[in-house]
């Protein structure tokens, strides 16, 4: 197995950085100032070129996401075309940006059921705002290369199932709740007359 690092790593110095952020695993007192802007704008990255930055959805990291790669690439539901995710919890309107509590858990799944392709426009956004500014609510269609295409739903103001489906020509997938960290789906093939 090739390493992906070109040199040894340096030894961690444990300490408590200003503003936390899982990008700086490490820091020391007289350094942490230096990484500081990084945490609070992910974007400066470049100008830490030393610096391995990864920010990663733990969603894809569980066997049953594995295991769903594993069906959508074998066929059994034919070409992916659509998929579908919503995240709606009432435990916290306004508190913060539904979007970015639970809405890039669906973004995230929808994409990755696409093969990772990205969205070629993000159409069709109704939304509702929190009196302090806050999106507590958005539901929104996402258009991808060749027709496909992905709905989306979150909210910290109402509950939903909390489910997901990929659509393919030949069948459909579920993914049920919680399909942010999924333990288990169900496949149906749906071909013919008798899908109807």
């Amino acid at each position: 197995m090739q390493s992906l690092r070109s040199s040894p790593s340096p030894a961690p110095i444990t300490t408590t950085c200003p503003i936390p952020h899982p990008a700086l695993p490490y820091s020391s007192p007289d350094a942490s100032h230096l990484f500081a802007p990084l945490a609070r704008d992910p974007s400066l990255a470049p100008l830490y070129p030393k610096l391995f930055f990864l920010h990663g959805v733990w969603s894809r990291f569980f066997p049953a996401m594995s295991e769903l790669r594993r069906v959508i690439d074998s066929g059994e539901i034919g070409e992916v075309v659509s998929a579908h995710a919503s995240f709606c919890q009432n435990d916290g309107a306004g508190a913060c940006s539904a979007t970015l509590e639970t809405g890039i858990y669906c973004a995230q799944f929808i994409q990755w059921a696409m093969g990772g392709v990205a969205p070629e426009s993000v159409e069709g956004v109704n939304f509702r705002l929190h009196e302090n500014g806050n999106d507590e609510h958005i539901s929104a269609l996402l258009k991808f290369p060749d027709g496909k295409h992905g709905t989306l739903e979150c909210s910290l103001r109402n509950p939903s199932p909390r489910q997901a489906t990929i659509c393919g020509t030949k069948g459909v997938i579920e993914v049920q709740f919680p399909f942010w960290c999924p333990t288990k789906f169900t496949v149906q093939g749906m071909t013919g007359l008798g899908s109807q």
